[in-house]
């Protein structure tokens, strides 16, 4: 695995469906809120790519390892490009660690 970890985003509570619909487009943007998916939707081994204004030209995406989601800057600390070559493709086959498609550098989903 990797000595240098990956850059950890600032994740907000995952809201259930109900809670979303009473959250205004008016309130999410005043508060920078970034609704990404629904909390149920991101299933253990799942990833969400996403762009948001405070990352600039890169992305970044949340993977949920073992119940609990993770955000983390798009960006190999080792070789400065992107972790995925296709869009949404972060983990290995098994869905154990997410891997550098550039050169197969790996990283613990819970901890970058």
């Amino acid at each position: 695995l990797s000595c240098l970890g990956l850059r950890q985003l600032v994740l907000g509570v995952l809201l259930s469906p109900q809670l979303l619909e009473k959250l205004s487009d008016e309130l999410q943007q005043a508060h920078g809120v970034k609704v990404v998916c629904e909390g149920s939707a991101l299933v253990d081994g799942a990833t969400v790519e996403l762009e948001h204004e405070s990352l600039g030209d890169r992305t970044g995406f949340v993977v949920r390892h073992e119940g609990a989601a993770h955000g983390y800057l798009n960006w190999c600390p080792h070789i400065g490009t992107p972790l995925n070559l296709l869009p949404n493709e972060f983990l290995d086959e098994l869905k154990e660690t997410v891997v550098c498609a550039t050169h197969g550098a790996k990283f613990l989903p819970d901890t970058g």
